[in-house]
């Protein structure tokens, strides 16, 4: 099946401007920025009196799937001017450039990406500070003991599952690193340029690629996020984060 331009010219992007250039690290850092923006995010909620894990956690993965977009429309700005004249346009028969002009691309910079998108667990710090002054003080040398019925076990094991679940979902996004940013990096160059050469219909905002790419796994992740929640309100019907999860089962 023959790829159209627009796909055979980020194939081209990621095969001699993006993959050389580390994506899946870059990538990496902007998926632990939008981490950080999603734990705070959930700071703030829980502050601000969401006191329900199973609604706070995934409201806080939703910010840090926006936070993620920021990152790399940041990415993109910090690589404007980083212009790779010499690629010339994919011309549809097999071979580049001849008589054509040469697009400008955008090109990353091995170590300057964002810092990053997936977003984290968050708890409310004092609540696991408690959590560890009373295990301190909880008697003696017994130290941590935690007191399990079969019941909180499946749902401890149900968090893991979805734990490893959202983690999953993370970790695509970054194996399709290469893909993503060549697609990000054609878009851009299309919105900041005179470059005309695709048809209208194959031009389009970066953050639409960026979204096709990567809505499946944000859906993943916001509702493993939604069901772990909920499983650890199970666990600990009056904790009101993951702090005061652990406070409870070593109370």
């Amino acid at each position: 099946m023959a790829l159209s331009e627009r796909d055979a010219l980020i194939r081209d992007l990621e095969r001699r401007h993006v993959a050389p250039r580390f994506p899946r690290i870059q990538l990496t850092l902007i998926v632990t920025g939008a981490g950080v923006a999603g734990f705070l995010t959930s700071v703030g909620l829980l502050r601000a009196g969401v006191d329900a894990m199973a609604i706070r956690y995934p409201l806080a993965a939703l910010g840090g799937y926006l936070a993620f977009l920021a990152l790399l429309q940041c990415w993109i700005h910090l690589h404007r001017w980083e212009w790779v004249p010499e690629l010339d346009v994919w011309s549809g028969t097999g071979d580049a450039g001849g008589d054509e002009a040469p697009v400008q691309v955008l090109a990353g910079g091995g170590r300057s990406g964002g810092g990053g998108g997936g977003a984290r667990w968050s708890g409310d710090v004092r609540a696991v500070a408690e959590a560890r002054g009373s295990a301190r003080t909880g008697g003696g040398s017994s130290g941590w003991s935690f007191d399990l019925d079969a019941d909180d076990a499946v749902w401890l094991v149900v968090v893991a599952v979805l734990v490893c679940g959202g983690l999953i979902a993370v970790g695509y996004v970054i194996a399709i690193a290469p893909a993503l940013l060549a697609e990000v990096t054609l878009d851009a160059a299309l919105v900041t340029t005179v470059y005309r050469r695709l048809r209208p219909r194959d031009m389009q905002h970066w953050s639409v690629g960026v979204v096709r790419r990567t809505w499946l796994p944000a859906v993943v992740v916001v509702l493993c996020f939604a069901g772990a929640g909920y499983a650890l309100q199970r666990v600990a019907p009056d904790a009101r984060s993951i702090g005061g999860v652990i406070a409870e089962l070593g109370s």
